[in-house]
């Protein structure tokens, strides 16, 4: 999820406010625009996905634990969608993270009879908002990018949602870094759900 780790500065405490817009700029030790995916970030967008993938059979807990991928054709369609935001380095044009969430209306069109998806839609209190996705390389863990994911999400739905969810695998391994960040940014855990026969999900929600 990360870009080349020697262009990686560190990033100062306070945010900017200054120069704000609907592209907002975020200091996170160089110039990263959080900007809504295009059509053109697909292939970045599934590498991205590819390079964090793990299995849950490897013991390894960080990343995107025995995700399917989308089809490039199945990324089109969220992007058009849902809110789709990649990490952008204005500098380089590189893109060194993705997130995608969607509003309640869009979940059934996009996620189908998805179990997880399905229990959030019953538990939530709608309007609501459910996160799919959050992956940065390697190189940008620490960088505080989620945070900056998170903002712009959460300013973008203003007050038009009352909650935001996420599910993340917490059996039969853990994803203990996801679960920080989430936690981090203001998330509860609310329940568990056994889901795909083998994964255990913890549903995480924070209220707007």
């Amino acid at each position: 999820n990360e870009g080349p780790g020697q262009r990686a500065g560190h990033r100062k405490d306070d945010e900017e406010d200054e120069g704000q817009d609907a592209e907002r700029l975020w200091d996170v030790g160089m110039d990263y625009l959080i900007r809504k995916a295009e059509q053109e970030d697909i292939e970045r967008i599934i590498e991205i996905a590819q390079s964090r993938l793990v299995s849950s059979a490897s013991q390894e807990t960080t990343g995107l634990i025995d995700y399917p991928i989308p089809s490039a054709e199945k990324y089109s369609k969220r992007i058009s969608q849902g809110l789709f935001y990649v990490a952008y380095d204005t500098s380089w044009g590189y893109v060194a993270g993705f997130m995608d969430a969607y509003r309640d209306e869009s979940l059934k069109n996009i996620f189908g009879d998805d179990p997880v998806v399905k229990a959030i839609a019953e538990a939530g209190e709608s309007p609501l908002a459910y996160i799919n996705t959050l992956a940065v390389t390697k190189e940008f863990e620490g960088m505080r990018l989620p945070s900056q994911f998170f903002s712009r999400l959460e300013e973008d739905l203003g007050k038009s949602c009352k909650q935001v969810w996420a599910a993340i695998v917490i059996g039969p391994l853990k994803n203990k870094r996801s679960a920080a960040v989430f936690s981090r940014a203001g998330f509860t855990f609310e329940e568990e759900i056994r889901a795909f026969e083998k994964y255990t999900f913890g549903l995480y929600k924070k209220r707007l």
